[in-house]
């Protein structure tokens, strides 16, 4: 026996289902900071400090490689736990790239991304902060499935200062929510970027 949801919610006040959808959303950005944010605090600790050792031993090895084959392997050992250390905490040269891929993930997920306004850097002891405000039209299951696909990526973004509204539908299939958030990447070392990461794209 098939639900006729458009009859039971027709029935709702509009301003009970914003309530109602303000409460979804809000559940679904608590899910996604306890299961998603906090350990991704922990890690990028972790993937920074480990970083910095290696690529002090990495130093260390090539002096000595020189004259030591052994050590030669050592070192290339070390340079490739260092490389798959970095994919998950690009340079600030790999940033761009990494804007234009959230952005595609936005639009294969199905949002219309009407702002992406990246920020100004912001440099923390080990690692920077890279702040984009967005600012998308689809539905909660679009969104729902961005913060997925954000959360598989292999570099750490992070999702936060979230806001949703609701939009009148007019036919199935149209949008129903517009959010209004923030997401942050990072980027390996604490020095003062110089120049903005990139410029704004409005659609």
């Amino acid at each position: 026996m098939a639900f006729d949801l458009a009859g039971m919610f027709g029935t709702i006040p509009k301003r009970q289902l914003a309530i109602f959808g303000a409460v979804i959303a809000a559940m679904i950005v608590v899910g996604y900071v306890m299961l998603v944010v906090w350990p991704k605090q922990e890690e990028i600790a972790r993937l920074t400090d480990e970083s910095r050792k290696l690529g002090t031993e990495v130093e260390e090895k090539r002096k000595i490689a020189l004259q030591l084959p052994q050590i030669e392997r050592e070192v290339q050992a070390m340079d490739l736990q260092l490389k798959e250390v970095l994919v998950k905490l690009p340079e600030e040269k790999e940033i761009p790239n990494l804007l234009t891929q959230v952005s595609t993930l936005g639009q294969q997920a199905g949002l219309d991304l009407s702002a992406f306004r990246p920020g100004k850097i912001e440099p923390r002891d080990f690692y920077s902060e890279v702040p984009i405000n967005l600012r998308a039209e689809g539905t909660y299951h679009t969104l729902g499935t961005f913060f997925d696909r954000l959360s598989k990526l292999p570099r750490i973004v992070t999702v936060g200062e979230f806001k949703i509204s609701p939009l009148t539908a007019k036919k199935p299939g149209d949008k129903t929510i517009a959010a209004d958030f923030g997401v942050v990447t990072y980027t390996y070392g604490g020095a003062p970027a110089k120049g903005a990461p990139a410029k704004a794209v409005k659609k």
